[in-house]
């Protein structure tokens, strides 16, 4: 049985995802787009000194956790299981189908420093076993209500 785990804050380093950024420009724009700011460049050449500043640290960890996970699955099987470690969970969830990357940035990005998690749940689908909308209801956070 196959098992990605996602590592969440600590986990950051000058220079993560160095080999991703430019596989991914699509996701790079949305991010920027999303952030205001080059989530390369600050995990490349962290000019400001913000990459262990937890504002910043968890979206380029999510960023960096998806790309990962997305030049893997390029070039080989998906996993059985996805697992995530603390921050890691949004990664995670990205893998397993619940969200956009879009999606999950905003969650991630939408936290207040010291969170490290908001709670989903899946919306009750009881009578449908595969739950084919993935409709995810988010429990007190900006987003509530939405389908992502």
């Amino acid at each position: 049985m196959k098992t990605f785990l996602f590592p969440g804050q600590g986990s950051q380093r000058k220079r993560m995802g160095k080999d991703l950024f430019d596989r991914y420009p699509p996701l790079l724009t949305s991010a920027k787009d999303i952030l205001g700011y080059d989530v390369a460049t600050l995990c490349l050449e962290d000019p400001d000194q913000l990459l262990n500043e937890t504002l910043y640290t968890q979206p380029a960890l999510y960023i960096v956790n998806v790309l990962s996970y997305l030049d893997r699955s390029a070039s080989e099987p998906a996993p059985d299981i996805v697992m995530g470690h603390s921050l890691g969970e949004y990664a995670a969830l990205f893998a397993a189908g619940a969200f956009s990357f879009e999606a999950g940035l905003q969650l991630v990005y939408g936290l207040q420093p010291g969170e490290q998690h908001v709670e989903l749940e899946l919306a009750d689908h009881a009578d449908d076993p595969v739950c084919p909308d993935r409709r995810v209801e988010d429990l007190g956070h900006p987003l509530l209500g939405h389908v992502i």
